[in-house]
């Protein structure tokens, strides 16, 4: 598996994340099965979850940060949902997007 950082594509393959409802603040975002995220970090606080885990942050959702028994923070998504996205089987859809020269018939 390609190792997962900041910018790197992923794409959701599990959503069925802890429910954050009456927990969270209305207007949560969460991730949705099938979408493809960047990641935009990851989780400094995920050391105080008591877990090994790797949680991430991701450009597309941006929740405004609230206040938890491991302080104030802005939720994250563990990285075991995402899978990465392989950059090179992207290539053929970036050259179908590359302009071309019209040459008079």
């Amino acid at each position: 598996m390609p190792a997962v950082g900041p910018g790197s594509l992923v794409v959701c393959v599990f959503n069925k994340f802890v429910d954050l409802s009456g927990i969270a603040p209305r207007g949560v975002v969460m991730p949705r099965t099938g979408t493809v995220y960047t990641v935009r970090d990851f989780d400094p606080m995920a050391a105080k979850y008591g877990t090994t885990r790797a949680y991430i942050h991701l450009v597309e959702i941006v929740n405004r940060p609230w206040d938890t028994r491991w302080g104030v923070h802005e939720p994250s998504f563990d990285l075991a949902a995402f899978k990465p996205v392989d950059d090179s089987r992207l290539e053929i859809f970036r050259k179908m997007l590359t302009p071309v020269d019209r040459v008079p018939a």
